[in-house]
């Protein structure tokens, strides 16, 4: 009696974790299904604010430029190292994570 209690255990606790697994993997599929759909709309967010900011960078440089800052060099260099990083690395995480 203890043998055949003991089996059919077993095959509850089995059956039940082949279900799960099941569960768990269109749970997961969905997910990814959803974050697929959100990269794109994110990525155009995030160029456009890039965009944005470039505008702004561009303003403060030719501000300090046209007043006769020493400094105008450094600004530039930062703002377009600043864009450049930001562009790159946005495209580098959509191609290695949502190709």
């Amino acid at each position: 009696m203890k043998k055949i209690l003991s089996i059919a255990g077993l095959t509850f606790l089995s059956v039940s974790e082949i279900f799960a697994q099941k569960q768990a993997s269109a749970a997961l599929k969905s997910a990814n299904d959803q974050l697929d759909k959100m990269v794109s709309p994110a990525l155009t967010l995030f160029m456009s604010l890039c965009g944005l900011f470039a505008l702004v960078g561009g303003a403060v440089v030719a501000y300090k430029l046209f007043n006769g800052d020493n400094d105008s060099a450094k600004k530039i260099g930062g703002w377009v190292a600043g864009l450049i990083v930001a562009c790159v690395v946005s495209m580098v995480v959509k191609n290695f994570f949502f190709a």
